[in-house]
């Protein structure tokens, strides 16, 4: 994933064991927006809850830092989202 160890993350969503299954490095992980980030990573259940958090965590992301977005694959619990729409929505909220 290109992030480097003790990187400032903020993590939305996230549960353990999720975070743990991407065996990131270790980072400084703050728990409220209250500065620029090197990494956000957005985990979200569909297209709502993407519209819902990307801009506000889009506001608080270093222009060089990295905003990954995690969704439930293969249309588990009904997910609406696709690599696709994700890159889109990125895309149209202005990260490209």
């Amino acid at each position: 994933m290109g992030v480097k160890e003790n990187t400032n993350a903020f993590i939305k969503n996230g549960d353990i064991e999720a975070i743990e299954n991407i065996e990131l490095p270790a980072l400084d992980i703050l728990t409220e927006l209250n500065r620029n980030f090197d990494y956000i990573h957005l985990f979200t259940k569909n297209k709502a809850g993407f519209k819902e958090c990307f801009p506000k965590l889009k506001l608080y992301l270093k222009p060089s830092g990295m905003l990954w977005v995690s969704w439930l694959k293969g249309g588990k619990l009904r997910t609406d989202l696709t690599m696709k729409t994700v890159i889109k929505l990125g895309y149209d909220f202005g990260l490209g």
